[in-house]
């Protein structure tokens, strides 16, 4: 599974994120989050607040990618990333195709949250 690519992405985006500036945001909403909370949990709280209740969805990409950066990268030889692998090519036939369609996936999630902060 394109592991080093996913690496890279989540280094890219999810690190890419201003932890502070969403509290902020959450803060200035009067949504209560928990100092613990990261910042893909506390991005979906801001969505979730935007969003009417069928629309408020968990972000799906941005959570594949930090998913398989932290089993199938850091821990290549367990059965969860052997079983992570096995899914991918079941449903894109190619490692190639699963990294598209989750990019696919990190790009709509990332224009909705950048319309939050707009």
């Amino acid at each position: 599974m394109r592991a080093e690519a996913f690496m890279d992405l989540s280094k890219l985006v999810i690190e890419g994120f201003d932890v502070k500036t969403i509290r902020a945001k959450l803060e200035g909403l009067k949504l209560a989050f928990g100092k613990d909370e990261k910042s893909l949990a506390l991005i979906e709280k801001l969505l979730k607040s935007h969003s009417k209740a069928a629309d408020a969805r968990r972000l799906e990409g941005l959570r594949t990618v930090q998913l398989i950066r932290s089993k199938v990268k850091g821990h290549s030889g367990n059965s969860e990333a052997a079983q992570l692998a096995h899914q991918a090519l079941k449903q894109h036939e190619t490692f190639t195709g699963h990294f598209e369609h989750v990019c696919k996936m990190v790009a709509d999630e990332l224009n909705r949250i950048e319309r939050l902060f707009s």
